[in-house]
């Protein structure tokens, strides 16, 4: 899932949810616009959550109730 992210949605993506970090800090530590952090946080979660669908509905084929 995760390697679908470009670097910098990853890295946004990370350090907001696996180290709580806030966008204005993650915008501060990298250099960039809060709205830019937003943008790269906003698309990493869409692929992620595309990709955990994707991954569910397969998983369902495999093994069907």
């Amino acid at each position: 899932m995760l390697a679908e992210l470009t670097e910098k949605q990853l890295t946004c993506y990370l350090l907001h949810v696996a180290h709580t970090r806030t966008f204005e800090q993650i915008a501060e530590e990298l250099g960039v616009k809060v709205s830019t952090v937003q943008t790269h946080i906003e698309r990493a979660r869409e692929k992620v959550a595309a990709a955990a669908k994707e991954l569910n509905k397969s998983e369902k084929l495999q093994h069907p109730l």
